[in-house]
């Protein structure tokens, strides 16, 4: 079974006139230099602190032991992580239940990357990771032939950040495929594709923190926080899909195909954002949450499933301590029969309520399409349905290891 891909979009469509910047070139210059903010209540997300000294996380915090599917990337803990010390791309990591592990840049050029689906780069690291990251000025051929074969990599590349142990940049290196950037502070960050699942947050998130971005002025999803991207992308291959534009509707956030793997990167702080807590701006987990959220989702294979088949609406009682007989179904190109691992099918408002009671032995043709179907059945109580719920999420594990995911409409009385 081949992994499902993203419908190429078109990248390049006119854009609407977009807004002044907030800050001019004088006062950005200024900042760059300093680390000083323009507003009291939203600390800088930038500086030029590449020479100060910061505390690194150890390159043993969070081995590898042989089973994880996410890679974490990093040296250093992207601005402040008040949810765990290792940083916020692991806080949303460990809240959307990825297995997950991480690798020091010392070992990137030698680690064995074949058995990860997924790889995250955080933004604002050190000095020594870039150069790592990009021997020579182009970036590690370990890691490019990791997304040549397969590989999902999502790179926050925000670099000239301020903290501890941050303040390295990638000034005139290469990024997959020919990519560059160049720092130019905005606080003014646009939304290029609104169809984009990052956009939208149309894509499975058990976290619960991501939804629709919204661009709708300060302290929102986009802007705030005086740097909201530290730069833009340069020598951006036509086939990528641009996202979010900065004032000169220059493109900070991009995904693009490269062999048979995808990359997503980004100069927005999106990490930043999720610490929040900066005079009135709540936490904004929306946009970092969306990333990984989107990230895995290419992974996954789309099935059909029919909830309570031969029924409809298909009505659950959330006081039933019932089953709910959920039916994978098969198509053309997917064998549900011959493919699932029917030990691994999950069940439920999320997708990932281990609620599963037994898949059938025997299988049938639930829809009359001539294709045999998985029938399993999940115990109602473990399903975490709440009145209001509108549809219910299966996902599951094939035989050879890709995850597939399905949803359905229901209507959930008490």
């Amino acid at each position: 079974m081949r992994r499902s891909r993203p419908k190429r979009r078109d990248s390049l469509r006119k854009h609407p006139a977009v807004r002044r910047s907030v800050v001019s070139f004088v006062v950005v210059m200024s900042m760059m230099l300093t680390g000083v903010a323009t507003a009291a209540d939203a600390p800088s997300s930038m500086q030029d602190g590449e020479t100060s000294p910061g505390p690194l996380l150890h390159n043993s915090h969070a081995q590898c032991q042989g089973r994880e599917t996410v890679a974490v990337i990093h040296d250093s803990v992207a601005w402040s992580a008040p949810d765990d010390p290792r940083g916020n791309v692991v806080t949303e990591l460990i809240a959307q239940m990825k297995n997950w592990c991480a690798i020091h840049s010392v070992d990137l050029a030698t680690a064995d990357l074949s058995p990860f689906g997924e790889i995250i780069i955080p933004s604002a690291q050190n000095k020594t990771f870039y150069d790592r990251l990009f021997p020579g000025g182009i970036i590690d051929p370990n890691l490019e032939a990791w997304v040549l074969s397969g590989g999902v990599l999502l790179a926050n590349l925000a670099d000239h950040a301020t903290g501890p142990g941050a303040g390295g940049n990638w000034d005139g290196d290469t990024f997959v495929r020919g990519v560059q950037h160049r720092v130019a502070a905005s606080d003014d960050v646009n939304i290029f594709d609104a169809s984009h699942p990052i956009i939208t947050g149309a894509v499975p998130c058990p976290s619960g923190n991501c939804g629709p971005i919204v661009d709708q002025g300060q302290y929102t999803d986009l802007d705030g926080w005086t740097f909201s991207t530290h730069g833009f992308f340069t020598n951006v291959p036509a086939v990528a899909t641009i996202i979010l534009v900065d004032e000169g509707n220059r493109p900070v956030m991009i995904e693009y195909p490269h062999g048979s793997g995808v990359v997503i990167a980004t100069l927005s702080t999106s990490e930043y954002m999720y610490a929040g807590n900066f005079g009135s701006s709540p936490r904004n987990r929306k946009l970092l949450a969306n990333e990984i959220a989107y990230q895995d989702s290419l992974l996954m294979t789309a099935v059909d499933i029919d909830i309570k088949p031969h029924s409809f609406p298909n009505s659950i009682k959330t006081r039933s301590r019932g089953r709910i007989p959920v039916a994978i179904l098969s198509s053309p190109t997917f064998d549900a029969t011959t493919e699932i691992d029917k030990n691994t099918p999950t069940f439920g408002k999320t997708g990932d309520e281990p609620s599963l009671a037994f898949c059938k032995n025997g299988n049938e043709d639930v829809n009359d399409d001539g294709l045999l179907d998985v029938v399993c059945h999940f115990y109602t109580q473990d399903t975490g349905f709440q009145v209001g719920d509108t549809k219910g999420i299966l996902k599951g594990m094939t035989q050879g290891g890709l995850t597939f995911w399905g949803e359905h409409s229901v209507r959930i009385l008490k």
